[in-house]
């Protein structure tokens, strides 16, 4: 065998047992190597990679607490429309109670229970003003 097989053979060899070629000047273990340690790393370099990290962490926290701010905000705005139209159904409830017709409106049904009638414009105002509130509640939660 020529020279040039005998080390192809040897780093097929190397390849399938899991070894690795070391460099020159590399003194890392294999466990070291697949850990990820990097070779030939010197002060300067390991304090320009901890640099770097800060940064990306920095930067990671910036965009989180701008997310947050931007759902606090969401989640008041549909908070204050929603309140606002569960009020006005509310106070419209009150008026209820002194409307001459108020037993055509509001039933007692055989098991007790009150049923009162109400136009589906009120459900469906509710539901447009309160949508956003509890999509930004989910949002906020999750």
């Amino acid at each position: 065998m020529e020279q040039n097989d005998i080390a192809i053979n040897t780093l097929r060899f190397l390849q399938k047992s899991g070894a690795r070629k070391k460099l020159s000047g590399d003194k890392r273990t294999d466990a070291e190597a697949k850990a990820g340690k990097k070779a030939g790393r010197g002060k300067d370099q390991r304090t320009e990679d901890v640099k770097a990290a800060k940064a990306k962490k920095q930067t990671a926290n910036q965009e989180k607490t701008k997310k947050a701010k931007e759902t606090n905000t969401k989640l008041k705005k549909g908070q204050a429309k929603c309140f606002k139209r569960v009020f006005k159904f509310g106070a419209g409830m009150m008026c209820l109670a002194c409307d001459a017709n108020y037993a055509d409106i509001v039933s007692t049904a055989a098991d007790g229970t009150i049923q009162i009638k109400i136009q589906s414009k009120s459900c469906d105002n509710l539901m447009k003003n309160c949508y956003s509130y509890i999509e930004a509640r989910d949002e906020a939660a999750g």
